[in-house]
């Protein structure tokens, strides 16, 4: 930790009234929980596009 000092206010230019708060904090980082290959999700939703795609061509189809 370093020791700063301020003398005065930069606000109100009141002198002796500031006092270092020192919080602490920490962070979880999750990757979920699986991990996925490079691109997966993409190529999922490929895969459901195309079967939609062929869904709505059938039903067009049909309605001929």
């Amino acid at each position: 930790m370093s020791e700063e000092t301020v003398e005065e206010c930069p606000e109100c230019s009141e002198a002796d009234c500031l006092t270092k708060v020192i919080t602490t904090f920490t962070t979880n980082h999750n990757s979920g929980p699986t991990k996925q290959k490079v691109g997966q999700i993409t190529e999922e939703f490929i895969q459901d596009a195309k079967q939609d795609l062929h869904q709505q061509r059938d039903t067009l189809e049909k309605k001929r």
